[in-house]
């Protein structure tokens, strides 16, 4: 990022967050926030020329709509594409399905300092009520891998050598009763309003916790909102996700389990555990890359069996791309590169 624009921004004479200048090969020539974004072809670029003249992103908020897109040209990638819309892609005429192993890491969050999500026994309970098994079948058919930790197995720091904590309703149920909780509770679950894969996750893990006398309030709210109302700890559970996108374990476990990160840094179950804090600090400041594995092999295990969350999958990236375009590149963090991009195909080869 460039010196003069963060001083800049010091300075008040800019805003990154909506005025930005980098080093890459597009430049930002308008930004209609909610509906699109349009970037042009930056002829200074030092990678030297690239194909396309401009590259326009569109809100469209309906994914069949998206796809549809695709058919008419409107489009040449639709984005977001849910694994019960995977396979009408394979009959989409002019378009295919492009998955990429992601980053990504989707959980079920438990508040900690809610009651009895306070208590660790009751979370390991949870955890251990929800067979993950059955989610990756029938709900992501197929896409994606089971999650069973806090960090996903692309990222550098990623252990295999932890004891997850498997599936074993009878092993819940028993967990449930020396806690005190034989006869359960009523909790509430949030997810995002319109999201179909989470409406459909929060309807299992409804179903799968009332097996351990769990009664489950399924509440959708609108994505702001619910950002807002995690943040600030209002809620008992939350169906969320966390992409590392700097694929090391830093990124994975330093926001999302640090005590200092609680709230909208990304500590939304508000964990604490002075032992995880230091392990974090120290796998920050060492040098040594076996050591820095090592610490962080540590932290996941404890962040396991303290069950602060129920990770669940690791979801692939889905997008569906038009057969005009050639060069498109889709990261495992979620970034589009469009260096090498360009349409061929339908007469035109300056737009995206």
């Amino acid at each position: 990022m460039s010196a003069v624009a963060i001083e800049e921004e010091e300075n008040g004479e800019r805003n990154l967050d909506i005025d930005p200048i980098g080093t890459g090969p597009f430049e930002l020539e308008n930004w209609d926030q909610g509906n699109e974004v349009v970037l042009s072809n930056y002829a200074d670029y030092w990678g030297g020329s690239v194909p396309l003249n401009s590259a326009t992103y569109s809100v469209v908020s309906e994914q069949l709509t998206r796809i549809g897109m695709l058919e008419t040209n409107e489009a040449h990638i639709a984005d977001d594409v849910d694994p019960t819309n995977a396979g009408t892609l394979e009959t989409t005429d002019g378009a295919s399905l492009s998955t990429v192993e992601s980053l990504r890491l989707d959980y079920l969050g438990m508040n900690n300092e809610v009651e009895p999500f306070d208590n660790v026994d009751v979370r390991r309970a949870i955890t251990k009520a929800i067979d993950k098994s059955t989610i990756i079948e029938g709900i992501f058919q197929g896409h994606g891998t089971e999650a069973v930790g806090p960090v996903n197995p692309l990222v550098n720091g990623y252990s295999e050598g932890i004891e997850p904590l498997e599936y074993d309703l009878e092993e819940a149920q028993s967990i449930m009763e020396e806690a005190g909780y034989e006869d359960g509770f009523s909790a509430s679950l949030w997810y995002e309003e319109g999201d179909q894969v989470s409406n459909q996750l929060a309807v299992v893990i409804q179903d799968q916790l009332s097996e351990i006398n769990i009664d489950v309030d399924l509440q959708t709210v609108e994505w702001g909102s619910l950002l807002d109302a995690t943040a600030n700890g209002e809620h008992d559970m939350v169906l969320l996700g966390w992409t590392t996108v700097t694929a090391d374990a830093d990124y994975a476990l330093y926001s999302v389990f640090h005590s200092d990160m609680h709230g909208g840094s990304g500590n939304r179950t508000f964990y604490t555990n002075e032992d995880v804090n230091e392990l974090l600090e120290e796998g920050r400041r060492s040098t040594d890359e076996d050591e820095r594995m090592d610490i962080y092999k540590e932290a996941q295990q404890i962040i396991i069996d303290e069950a602060t969350m129920v990770p669940t999958v690791h979801d692939d990236f889905r997008v569906g791309v038009s057969d005009t375009i050639e060069g498109f590149i889709h990261y495992p963090n979620g970034v589009f590169d469009l260096r090498e991009a360009r349409i061929v195909g339908d007469g035109v080869e300056s737009g995206y």
